[in-house]
């Protein structure tokens, strides 16, 4: 299976960020103040910082190790709002990577709306993922960032964009420097297709405050989403095998990612796997109440149609047939049911193709 995003593939859980060779905190604004003008920052004159974000008081850092709870840099909820900061040397570095805290302003977003880029030249850009965060109640707080796979290179500039129009995220406690790798490895992560599900395994040699990973799934290898969470093993210097089924697998090309997350809250995220599922465009998976007089279904549709569900005995005769309106994506439909007992089998035709599921009444 091909992987993506080689330069984000961990090979250990948990890291150790050394103090780093480059840090800014924002110092401390007067007011709120456009990047442009501002002459506040903790390095002022030794890098060069630019963007359309404004630095502010407001709101300040807190809840993660070394916050600095003074300005923080403010990108407002506007598509292509940035902040960026030239002239970083990473050329003596080890693993370069970054850390930042990060706030967001809304609970429905899981802050993969950022987008974190570098150069070495100033012109072209590569990203590197923000990995999806928490969404619900609760989550519109300050969190410590993680991501590796800077380049060695004596003019690093590092910029952050709003890439979207719904939230506002502000920075602060920005470092670069070397990742000092602990004997905490991740030693495979496969995902395979296994009848209608994808079966997803991983192995671990050895793990230092492994709190628990978070798997997340992507239909175009872009966006992903969380789906699910599998218990770490703390620390321990045994090998351990872990294992998570995806029941609602998409139908075509999925694309698989773990984020380690330890006790602190820092995020490691994995390589991907790109896996082919077994799922028909259109899928469904029929099962039986009889006591209820209904047939429930699940169903899966590549498109938002029409459908017609069709159920037949044994010997081929058709018993129920009923027009069904699908979402795009799952749906669960009942439908009234009443037949003899013993093995049907149902048919679901929608404008591209028929799938069929046995059941038993």
């Amino acid at each position: 299976m091909k992987k993506l995003l080689l330069f984000l593939l961990f090979s250990a859980a948990t890291h150790s960020f050394t103090k780093a060779q480059f840090s800014e905190n924002m110092g401390n604004p007067a007011s709120t103040t456009v990047v442009s003008s501002y002459t506040g920052w903790q390095n002022n004159g030794m890098y060069t910082y630019a963007g359309t974000a404004d630095v502010r008081t407001s709101s300040s850092s807190t809840g993660y190790l070394g916050a600095s709870a003074a300005g923080n840099v403010f990108i407002t909820n506007t598509l292509g709002r940035y902040f960026s900061i030239a002239g970083i040397n990473t050329v003596a570095l080890t693993n370069p990577a970054i850390e930042f805290g990060l706030f967001k302003n809304t609970t429905a977003s899981d802050a993969t709306d950022l987008t974190f880029e570098y150069s070495t030249n100033g012109t072209d850009f590569t990203a590197i993922p923000i990995p999806a965060q928490s969404t619900g109640g609760g989550t519109a707080n300050w969190r410590l960032i993680r991501l590796i796979g800077l380049p060695n290179t004596s003019t690093l500039t590092i910029r952050f964009t709003n890439s979207g129009t719904a939230t506002q995220f502000r920075l602060d406690d920005i470092q670069v420097n070397s990742l000092s790798v602990l004997p905490v490895t991740l030693t495979s992560f496969t995902a395979k297709a296994n009848l209608q599900n994808i079966d997803l395994t991983w192995s671990t040699a050895s793990e230092k405050d492994n709190a628990r990973f978070d798997v997340l799934r992507s239909g175009d290898g872009k966006t992903f989403h969380k789906i699910g969470e599998v218990k770490g093993n703390g620390t321990t210097d045994v090998a351990h095998n872990y294992t998570f089924v995806d029941k609602d697998a998409l139908p075509g090309v999925s694309y698989y990612q773990l984020n380690q997350v330890d006790f602190n809250g820092n995020v490691t995220p994995s390589a991907v796997e790109a896996v082919k599922s077994n799922v028909a465009a259109s899928n469904f998976k029929v099962t039986s109440n009889k006591q209820e007089g209904i047939v429930k279904l699940t169903v899966f549709a590549a498109n938002e149609g029409k459908a017609t569900f069709k159920v037949y005995d044994i010997n081929g005769r058709k018993v129920k047939e009923k027009e069904l309106s699908l979402n795009k994506g799952y749906s669960q439909i009942s439908v009234p049911f009443n037949s003899a007992n013993g093995l049907h089998i149902a048919s679901l035709t929608t404008a591209t193709e028929t799938v069929t599921q046995k059941f038993i009444q």
